[in-house]
């Protein structure tokens, strides 16, 4: 058995809070989560979610929880399995296994009315990226994945990667994910990266993708986040043991100018300041921050933090301004 620890990146304990409350409830690893609406975040052990990779909670602007995921099953707020929210074709191993995003026509609503839900198979499995829609006016207001949007594929095969950025026209979402496959001959693609843009609009997903390729190839573990602007794409590439950085196009979906840290020690968590200045990603025994000057390029940087754990970690941004970094440690005997 195993437990999940957190700490603060002390660093941020200057930044302002977060102004939206969706964020206040996580549900993550061995039944564990947290609760930010009183502030400090709170312990908190009624989950349902048993995972020591991806998940993904969604609250409202209130704070209050409405529904999480780890990918396979989605638990509403009163955590018993949503309406049709079981057997989805994620997968709780996936580093990034699910992202939970509002449909773009309810941001203006008060409390939107519909989520997307896009699932990651591992790396190496068959399910690739794929999405579900929630409908929240479903079950009495607990919710309920619609049975003719459940389970709708992306790619063909994925990583564990998936992004979302939001388009220059502030309403549209751009999902961004990472393809294991060579589209012509409908296998693994040894030789090449292609990631994919599919813009979410008031109109649903468009299933057809704005492709970057990159002539380089890396196992598809570990996590890829964009910075709060959507200028900046980064990620980490866990097995090949190399960091990623890209300049990212939020008019048209394209990914540019590649900036790589190779020889790095298997990095796997990934998260931004608030401000988009710092960027930080964890591996086994550490964390290391990058710092971009006011033109965007990177002006060196350091390692911070540390510990014994032999994985990375995640890191996320929590909507009280901070970086929290989860670590695994057995738990101890009474």
């Amino acid at each position: 058995m195993k437990k999940i620890i957190i700490f603060i990146l002390t660093l941020l304990l200057s930044l302002n809070t977060f102004s939206q409350k969706e964020s206040n409830f996580w549900y993550f690893g061995n039944y564990a989560g947290l609760n930010f609406n009183p502030g400090a975040p709170v312990s908190i052990r009624d989950g349902e979610i048993s995972s020591n990779a991806g998940c993904a909670s969604m609250s409202d602007r209130n704070g209050n929880l409405l529904f999480y995921t780890d990918g396979e099953k989605v638990y509403n707020k009163d955590h018993d399995i949503m309406l049709n929210g079981f057997t989805l074709k994620g997968n709780s191993k996936s580093t990034q296994s699910a992202l939970i995003v509002p449909m773009p026509e309810d941001t203006k609503q008060y409390s939107p009315r519909k989520y997307y839900i896009f699932t990651t198979d591992v790396y190496n499995g068959t399910k690739g990226l794929r999405y579900s829609i929630v409908d929240m006016r479903l079950d009495h207001g607990k919710g309920g994945i619609e049975s003719f949007n459940k389970d709708k594929l992306l790619l063909n095969l994925s990583a564990e990667k998936i992004a979302s950025v939001i388009h220059n026209d502030c309403n549209s979402i751009w999902i961004v994910g990472l393809s294991t496959i060579d589209g012509e001959k409908g296998e693994f693609d040894n030789l090449f990266d292609t990631y994919h843009s599919f813009l979410l609009t008031p109109s649903g997903i468009e299933t057809n993708s704005i492709k970057t390729t990159f002539q380089r190839k890396y196992i598809g573990v570990g996590y890829m986040k964009a910075s709060p602007r959507g200028s900046k794409l980064a990620a980490a590439h866990t097995n090949s043991k190399v960091f990623s950085i890209y300049d990212f196009d939020n008019a048209t979906g394209q990914l540019s100018n590649e900036v790589l840290f190779e020889n790095s020690p298997n990095p796997y968590g990934v998260e931004f300041s608030k401000l988009g200045r710092h960027l930080f990603y964890s591996y086994p025994g550490g964390i290391s921050q990058l710092r971009f000057g006011l033109n965007g390029a990177l002006n060196g940087g350091s390692n911070i933090g540390g510990s014994s754990v032999t994985i990375g970690g995640a890191l996320q941004m929590g909507s009280d301004g901070k970086i929290y970094r989860s670590l695994f440690y057995p738990r101890e005997s009474h």
